[in-house]
């Protein structure tokens, strides 16, 4: 992993461009864990995709926020949606845990 695995300093990833067609956030997510670790987590999932796709549930703080489609970049906070049943899960609970190693350090 090159200078950073070798310093152990941290990384952060953006996933930017979920509103464009054939976009897979869950894909995504899961290239980077295959890479870096399980350890690699989201710290906010999308709500939608592609053209359905409005904003981001910060995890963090546990708020979300939708977005216009103009992009002015003027988000709009609203409250966390829930889930229908019939959806698709944007990500899995696995991937929102980190390995027992990356806990350690």
């Amino acid at each position: 992993m090159g200078i950073l695995g070798e310093f152990k300093l941290p990384r952060a990833f953006f996933i930017n461009r979920l509103d464009r067609e054939r976009s897979d956030f869950d894909r995504t997510v899961a290239n980077i864990q295959e890479f870096f670790g399980r350890h690699a987590i989201p710290v906010a999932l999308p709500i939608g995709a592609e053209k359905e796709f409005q904003g981001v549930v910060d995890l963090i703080h546990m708020k979300a926020y939708t977005y216009t489609p103009d992009g002015d970049g003027k988000g709009k906070e609203i409250p966390i949606p829930r889930r229908s049943p019939s959806a698709p899960r944007r990500c899995t609970s696995n991937s929102l845990r980190a390995s027992p190693k990356a806990r350690m350090n």
